[in-house]
């Protein structure tokens, strides 16, 4: 995990202090995040409040191709234990795998695991003949 939160928020009616994530994005971008921010940055949003120990967020995305308030776009985020217990479960499985060097079971070693099977980008993890020409790749 790397980065920090761009900032903490104290704000009338809300328990304590809470994170500020803020986010410049495009036009296009900001007609998807109308409604609901990106899960990338609910994920990074619920990490804050993991290490942190707060309880909400929020996300503010600035529509760089609008003005005024109408370019901002907020949506407020609550701690959800059961999203940072998956987070911390990814971690730990991550971490296992660089110890013991299996690989969790979310990473295919063959294109012709059942998971690969159903994958439409396998085509890319295993163009390589052999691993010695894909381990250059990477």
């Amino acid at each position: 995990l790397t980065g920090h939160s761009d900032g903490f928020l104290d704000m009338p009616g809300m328990p304590g202090l809470g994170i500020l994530e803020a986010k410049s994005i495009s036009p296009k971008g900001a007609w998807e995040v109308r409604h609901c921010p990106k899960l990338d940055h609910v994920i990074q949003a619920q990490i804050y409040m993991w290490l942190t120990g707060l309880r909400w967020a929020k996300i503010l995305y600035w529509d760089k191709g609008a003005h005024g308030l109408s370019a901002l776009i907020e949506h407020t985020l609550e701690r959800d234990d059961e999203v940072i217990a998956g987070i911390q479960a990814t971690l730990k499985s991550l971490w296992h795998g660089i110890r013991t060097g299996e690989l969790p079971g979310r990473i295919c070693e063959t294109a012709d695991c059942d998971r690969a099977e159903s994958c439409c980008v396998v085509g890319a993890c295993f163009a390589a003949e052999d691993d010695t020409e894909r381990d250059e790749v990477f």
